[in-house]
């Protein structure tokens, strides 16, 4: 089965990204398995994107290389790249600082998710509901 749906994962942490796309490797939605990316910063992700504006679903840690990278990252996916179609999920160490309300709705995340809480499983069901919304649209 070929890899059909682009999926970018962000983080800092090369043993997180490591972890994910392990878990990820055999997983597929529909007709299609995952075609994996990833970048260790906001920077590279927008680098990616910039080249690959066809990922469905971006992966991003909250907090990278500053406490707010990743809110950044996705607010310049938004209004700079204009990827509007494209799905977010927030990962998140920090439970106080996740967005809530109307931080949520200006970022259009899907989900947020508390890394803490955060298994393959929750990772996985997060995807296809943001890969049901991206295919919608």
């Amino acid at each position: 089965m070929s890899a059909r749906h682009k999926i970018l994962i962000v983080d800092d942490d090369p043993e997180v990204l490591l972890a994910t796309k392990m878990s990820l490797k055999r997983a597929q939605y529909q007709d299609g398995r995952f075609k994996l990316l990833t970048a260790a910063s906001g920077r590279e992700a927008l680098e990616i994107l910039r080249q690959t504006p066809d990922v469905a679903v971006t992966v991003i840690d909250q907090i990278m290389e500053t406490e707010t990278a990743g809110i950044e990252a996705c607010l310049r996916i938004r209004r700079d790249l204009g990827l509007r179609r494209m799905r977010l999920i927030l990962r998140s160490g920090v439970a106080d600082r996740m967005p809530t309300g109307e931080g949520f709705a200006e970022l259009e995340l899907s989900s947020v998710l508390p890394k803490g809480e955060m298994t393959p499983e929750s990772l996985l069901a997060s995807l296809h509901s943001a890969l049901d919304t991206y295919y919608t649209i």
